[in-house]
């Protein structure tokens, strides 16, 4: 009888308990929908910017005739249109993107000797930029020059 006893209670302890399985199911699910929230989120977000930045509304429906009028009397683009538009801005932001990356390897090959000599030749050319004082020559036209007393 004690066996049992002892076989009986080492069930109870393999078996998780009821409540702690079911908060883990809750919690699990709770994230499923806090990823889920998010993703709409983030859908809404990029919709709105697609709306903003895009100069022209496009045709829901995906056919080969033209769109019908919008109240507005603009008309929709179509779809093909639309992904045009899209490639020419992706290929856009890839030539900045190749415009920025160079310059940066540019700057990164350039010798510290060569940036020092040119902070050098800025710093000269501040220091001749810099106004005359009243005791050197100055070079207004002799019409404004002013006898001193």
């Amino acid at each position: 009888i004690l066996q049992k006893k002892i076989h009986s209670s080492n069930k109870n302890l393999e078996q998780p308990p009821k409540l702690e399985k079911s908060l883990e199911d809750i919690l699990a699910l709770c994230n499923q929908i806090e990823l889920c929230l998010r993703t709409i989120l983030e859908c809404t977000i990029q919709s709105r910017d697609s709306k903003t930045y895009l100069p022209f509304q496009v045709s829901n429906e995906y056919s080969l005739e033209q769109p019908t009028m919008l109240p507005d009397n603009s008309q929709p683009k179509s779809y093909a249109s639309y992904l045009n538009v899209i490639k020419k801005q992706v290929t856009y932001a890839k030539s900045i993107y190749e415009i920025l990356s160079e310059n940066v390897k540019q700057i990164k090959k350039t010798p510290e000797s060569m940036i020092a000599s040119q902070v050098h030749t800025h710093h000269t050319q501040v220091q001749l930029q810099q106004p005359q004082m009243p005791h050197q020559t100055s070079k207004l036209p002799p019409q404004l020059h002013q006898p001193n007393p």
